[in-house]
């Protein structure tokens, strides 16, 4: 994990030589409770590898009491640090995924396939159908009044038969109630399962 010499100890100003900066403090602060309150501690943290690149790992311990007394700590360090860049590039590409999709000048919004309530919807379709984001979210266009049951059981279909669809006229109805001639396109994309 640090590159250091198989066999060899950690040096013993180990939090000061290798944990990174950012969590030495944290670092100690779990080990002084974990002696206090004779409790595991655990800590997600980087440090610093031989050839100078810091590496992600878990770090987790316990207290060991003999006679009533702490008298060590032991624990161990696994390498995390593939599967945590690995969810840090996930995130960074969810949040451009995010702003693209919040910048788009065309209505859009993310609805689940199930039970067709939304997940997201951007600018453009808040100002389409008149309700905001957080009066969308959680609730359906058939909730909203936006589509009508057969309506949007007939989207479902078509788009199940076809796998998409694209561009087929719709008539929707906005917050206000004035109803709208559109063009919906719709695509089935898996999101974490």
């Amino acid at each position: 994990i640090h590159g250091m010499e198989h066999g060899k100890p950690p040096p013993r100003n180990y939090i000061d030589t290798v944990v990174a900066p950012a969590y030495r403090e944290t670092l100690r602060a779990k080990l002084r409770q974990s002696i206090q309150d004779r409790t595991a501690w655990s800590i997600e943290m980087e440090v610093q590898h031989t050839d100078g690149r810091l590496v992600w790992v878990r770090a987790s311990g316990e207290p060991v009491v003999e006679d009533g007394r702490v008298t060590r700590l032991r624990g161990v360090i696994q390498d995390i640090d593939e599967a945590k860049r690995a969810e840090q590039r996930l995130r960074q590409s969810e949040e451009r995924f995010s702003r693209f999709f919040h910048l788009m000048p065309y209505p859009m919004g993310i609805s689940r396939y199930s039970d067709g309530m939304y997940v997201d919807i951007n600018p453009a379709f808040e100002k389409l159908i008149g309700y905001t984001r957080e009066q969308a979210i959680g609730r359906t266009a058939v909730e909203l009044g936006v589509l009508a049951v057969d309506q949007r059981a007939q989207l479902i279909e078509h788009a199940r038969k076809t796998g998409e669809m694209n561009a087929l006229e719709v008539e929707i109805s906005t917050a206000l109630g004035e109803r709208l001639t559109v063009l919906q396109t719709m695509r089935q994309t898996e999101f974490d399962g």
